[in-house]
């Protein structure tokens, strides 16, 4: 019965057109500038880059426009065709072109010169794609991106989350450019702090190097070269070693003041000029920026250059549209600045991947990065994909190659929030911490699902705990599991039931809360510090119970600095956060109503009113609960059984029903599993909003479910009718009424039930026990609809029952069929269920 709802509100809310997610039009291109932009630290700083020119976008066939980069759209439909003109001069000494890209955010072909090169899936990762010299001509060349959104796991990583989700932006966003690969080249740099001690630390370095054949041929020996300078110029090191022609790598380790270790109070960085030669010749000379530090995950805890660090941290979302009209990289430094001076040590880049330059940025204000591949909220199902398991291996086997050389980055994320507690997933996990073991330098970790049976320490280096409500709701017990080194999300508003947090998140108690948030942290031994959620406000893939409207949208306000990069509080008061402890209320606050019992007292007034002025009515009520089989036999055999009486009992069985489920929905309307399940099943932006605003008022709420459970019986009685067609059973339809309504006359005994439902759910911490005794009522009137059906067509009970799960199960089929929600839809919905308590 209640499976009917959603197709009521389908054909309450919907138009004609609205299943489709966006209108057909051509997408909005929103242009901004890029600012001063850090060279990528991988790179060295005296690399020729060559820079794609006079781009231009196809608008419509075969009309173009002129476009400059970085830009972005919301909706790249069907795609976004780009082509720009760049020169080569073809050199004897570059042995082929590289294309350098901080990552494409989009499914990105290809094209140099209209021949396909390489397809780039949406992983955030930077990538390079090597050109030989044949695909090229001499002077001005053309290459050509078709982007759009991923349409395959192949493809890219999917986003399953909504409401917590930020907002996915397609485009050129990071820096693109060309440059040439010298016949003799040079690649694979590290720098490691080994030891350190005292006022001496130790170095080490190692690179590979490729020369040509005929070098190799003619030199016996490579005389390799290495100036390390400070940031004066001043030389700190030298070193020359003469290299076997045959060997392609050089190592070295040397001991240097501590003054020259990177730290978070010192971010020195130095310059490591590089020169391999022959007696004849000079092969290659490159300048790198580096630093020296060392990053490790022992005794149950992160230590930088062996001092255990305490992370005081923000969530930094990506937030594209708010650098609008901005330089983006002046933007982001502005904000690493701020977080700098405001007593911050640690970015967390939630559920995805920075490009290089914004990672240049924190290198040189000495913040401690934590970068994340974005697989999160995934199913199991999803998480065996053997897709999703070749991205994830791939951007663990290229993460060092583009990040190696930073010495901001501390940690890397295999996963957000994930299904550990099964065993299948877990393993998936441990091998993959293996690879990662094998091949990247910094210590990795997972966020499991809260309250599940904890995964074991194989899987990951350490764990974040993640949820989506306050600390202080969670038990101690759970928080001090050695297992966990961080909260990922302090101070997150997942409901504007608590503290009315949604109103209050730019007042004296948003500060209170995460300063107590904090002060709890403090209090927990094996916890080292946390992430306070988040910088800025954000946009979210939808809005919620707890987005605020502005003028670009629904905004998520839990942000220390407004959308457009403003700061909320005063410097001061950013400071105090993590250094005073403060009390707050940690009880939840619901909203309070007493719509439901008002409106039940009432309406049962007004029906034992009519109970008792008529005689019939209580007469039928009595026999249909004490003799059932010989009421129903009265039914079919058409004796006086007045249809009047018939529908005051079917308004109030079903204004009871509709006011105990209403109850049981506003109370959970507010949560964000609820909201999400909501997200998932109303594609169009326009129902969801439309539900959760029924949802939020209770009269609404109560007439949009009472109205398909009265009119139920007229769908089944249709079905019935249509059946007994079949079987010659001469029946009418408003006999099938009755029976559907007398069915449910047991929902009567549910009256004080519904009377204070809602405030048993609000008061009382035994909320299972109404569901189960809700769901034994509605076991009860289906048992008494399948008697009485059986009664009438002398059919056996099994079919019987099968025919209303069908009834059931129509509503879902028509519901998928009319939405197409994403794939993995299902698994996703169950796996809401499952991780409930992340919310």
């Amino acid at each position: 019965m209640l499976h009917w709802v959603g197709l009521f509100l389908i054909w309450l809310f919907l138009p004609v057109n609205a299943v489709k997610a966006q209108d057909s039009g051509l997408p909005v291109l929103v242009h901004f500038e890029s600012g001063a932009t850090p060279p990528p630290s991988y790179l060295p700083l005296n690399i020729k880059q060559i820079k794609v020119q006079d781009w231009q976008v196809e608008t419509a066939p075969e009309h173009w426009r002129s476009i400059r980069l970085p830009f972005y759209t919301e909706y790249p439909r069907p795609k976004i065709h780009l082509k720009g003109r760049f020169l080569y001069k073809n050199s004897a000494h570059d042995s082929r072109l590289i294309l350098y890209s901080g990552g494409i955010h989009g499914f990105a072909e290809i094209k140099i010169n209209g021949s396909l090169i390489a397809q780039q899936n949406f992983n955030y990762l930077p990538f390079e794609i090597a050109i030989n010299k044949d695909a090229l001509t001499e002077g001005v060349n053309e290459i050509e991106i078709h982007l759009r959104a991923p349409e395959k796991l192949e493809e890219g990583f999917p986003v399953l989350p909504k409401i917590y989700a930020e907002q996915r932006v397609f485009g050129l966003l990071r820096p693109l450019f060309f440059y040439p690969q010298s016949t003799a080249s040079l690649s694979g740099l590290k720098v490691r702090l080994q030891n350190f001690a005292g006022s001496k630390a130790e170095i080490a370095y190692r690179y590979r190097f490729d020369l040509p054949a005929e070098v190799k041929a003619k030199a016996k020996l490579i005389k390799a070269e290495e100036w390390f300078l400070n940031e004066n110029n001043k030389v700190v090191f030298h070193s020359i070693k003469f290299i076997p022609a045959g060997r392609n790598f050089r190592e070295n380790t040397f001991s240097l003041d501590t003054s020259y270790v990177w730290s978070v109070q010192r971010p020195v960085r130095l310059k490591l000029k590089i020169v391999l030669s022959t007696d004849r010749s000079a092969l290659l000379s490159q300048t790198y920026r580096i630093a020296a530090r060392t990053v490790q995950y022992r005794n149950n805890a992160l230590h930088l250059n062996g001092q255990r660090l305490t992370i005081r941290g923000v969530n930094y979302h990506q937030n594209i549209g708010s650098y609008r009209n901005k330089g983006y990289y002046d933007m982001v430094k502005a904000d690493f600045s701020a977080l700098k001076e405001a007593g911050f040590n640690a970015v967390r880049f939630p559920h995805y991947l920075p490009d290089p330059s914004s990672v240049g940025i924190a290198d040189s204000l000495g913040l401690l990065l934590f970068c994340e591949i974005p697989v999160w909220q995934y199913p199991a199902a999803l998480l065996s994909e053997p897709a999703v398991q070749k991205q994830m291996k791939n951007i663990l086997l290229n993460f060092e190659r583009y990040y190696g050389l930073s010495p901001a980055v501390t940690a890397f994320s295999l996963g957000q929030e994930l299904p550990l507690h099964k065993s299948r997933i877990l393993r998936r996990f441990i091998v993959l911490h293996s690879l990662a073991k094998e091949n990247i330098s910094v210590p990795t970790y997972l966020s499991p699902i809260p309250d599940r049976e904890l995964p074991l320490r194989e899987a990951s280096d350490f764990y974040i705990y993640d949820a989506y409500h306050p600390i202080l709701t969670e038990s101690k017990f759970f928080l001090q599991h050695k297992l966990f080194n961080l909260i990922g999300k302090l101070g997150v508003l997942y409901s504007p039931a608590f503290l009315n947090a949604a109103e209050e998140a730019n007042s004296d108690m948003r500060m209170r809360m995460l300063r107590s948030e904090v002060g709890l942290l403090n209090e927990i031994p094996n916890l080292q510090g946390g992430f306070i959620q988040s910088f800025n406000d954000w946009k979210p893939v939808r809005s919620s119970l707890i987005t605020k409207i502005t003028d670009s949208g629904a905004i998520m306000p839990d942000g220390l600095f407004t959308y457009g990069h403003r700061a909320k509080y005063r410097i001061n008061e950013l400071r105090d956060i993590w250094k005073t402890k403060d009390s707050i209320i940690t009880k939840e606050k619901r909203m309070r109503s007493n719509f439901f019992s008002i409106a039940v007292f009432f309406a049962s007034i007004v029906f034992f009113l009519m109970y008792r002025r008529r005689r019939r009515l209580s007469d039928n009520i009595k026999r249909s609960l004490r003799h059932p089989y010989g009421f129903y036999i009265d039914l079919r055999e058409r004796r006086t059984i007045p249809v009047y009486d018939s529908f005051i009992l079917g308004i109030f069985i079903s204004f009871i029903l509709a006011i105990t489920v209403s109850s049981i929905v506003y109370y959970y309307h507010f949560t964000g599993t609820f909201q999400e399940i909501c997200a998932v099943l109303f594609v169009n932006s326009r129902i969801y909003e439309t539900v959760l605003s029924v949802c939020n008022t209770p009269y609404q709420l109560v007439i949009v479910f009472f109205i398909p459970i009265l009119i139920f019986p007229f769908a089944l009685s249709l079905i019935l009718k249509t059946v007994s067609l079949f079987t010659h059973t001469s029946i009418r339809i408003r006999q099938f009424l009755a029976i559907s309504y007398w069915s449910g006359s047991p929902l009567l005994f549910m009256i004080p039930l519904a009377l204070i439902a809602y405030h048993w759910l609000v008061y009382l911490d035994m909320k299972i026990y109404l569901l189960v005794f809700v769901a034994v009522f509605i076991i009860w009137i289906n048992w008494r609809l399948i008697y009485s059906i059986r009664i009438f067509f002398h059919g056996k009970s099994f079919t019987i029952l099968l025919v209303l799960l069908l009834s059931y199960t129509v509503p879902f089929l028509i519901l998928g069929a009319v939405f197409k929600p994403f794939p993995y839809w299902f698994n996703y919905l169950i796996f809401l269920a499952e991780m409930h308590s992340l919310y």
